[in-house]
Order: C-alpha cells, then sequence, then structure tokens
C-alpha cells in the first residue's frame, strides 16, 4: 500500500490504528501510544513504529501564531504484521534449505538425466 500523508492540527488529535510506521515530515508531533501510556514527539525525519494492534493519538504540537493554527504533516508506511514477517522470514530459510538440499544431491545410476 502507498504511503499517505496526513496534515495534523494543534490541539485537534487525530487517531490512528494498525501495523505502521509514523514519519513526521513536516512541523512537529505529538504522538500518545494509547496502550502504552507514551508520549512520543517527533520532529522532521524521525519515526514511530506501531504494532497491531496499538492505536495512537497524534497531533501537531506547535500553535500557530495570532490564533491561526499550525501545522505539521505525517506519512504513513504500512508495515507488515508481525505473522507476515515471520512467515516471509521462515520461508526464505525454507528455500535456502532446499536449494542446499538440491546442490547435495547426488545423481543416481539409473537416473536417466544423470548423463
Amino acid at each position: 500500500m502507498a504511503n499517505r500523508e496526513i496534515l495534523l492540527q494543534h490541539n485537534r488529535p487525530v487517531r490512528i490504528a494498525g501495523t505502521l510506521r509514523i514519519e513526521c515530515v513536516a512541523g512537529r508531533v505529538w504522538l500518545t501510544v494509547a496502550e502504552h501510556a507514551v508520549d512520543v514527539f517527533l520532529r522532521p525525519g524521525e519515526s514511530y513504529a506501531l504494532e497491531w494492534p496499538e492505536m495512537a493519538l497524534v497531533e501537531a504540537l506547535d500553535r500557530g501564531r495570532g490564533g491561526a493554527a499550525a501545522g505539521a504533516r505525517i506519512a504513513l508506511h504500512v508495515r507488515p504484521s508481525a505473522w507476515r514477517r515471520l512467515i516471509d522470514h521462515a520461508a526464505v530459510v525454507l528455500s535456502s534449505l532446499h536449494e542446499r538440499m538440491r546442490a547435495l544431491r547426488q545423481p543416481r545410476r539409473g537416473d536417466p538425466l544423470a548423463g
């Protein structure tokens, strides 16, 4: 899935949930992770990874001048779930073992493909 950018405003929290990496693109971001009761502050270029089923409230940290709402921008990067990463890793290991077994296998005398 493609990245999605969201414009945030001060005092207007947005609820985000899923297996995502939240990256601060512009401004300063205040992120509260509900499951851990943790506050995280991000500057441009910094990110925080949510694991499923974590949920976070995210908002712009800075206020605008003269009452104007300042904004911050975040990018959401979809991450594969922990189960998916485990399955992908297991597939790589099994494929590697399969290739090793094939390389060690000696052709049989009666095998027409033995040459």
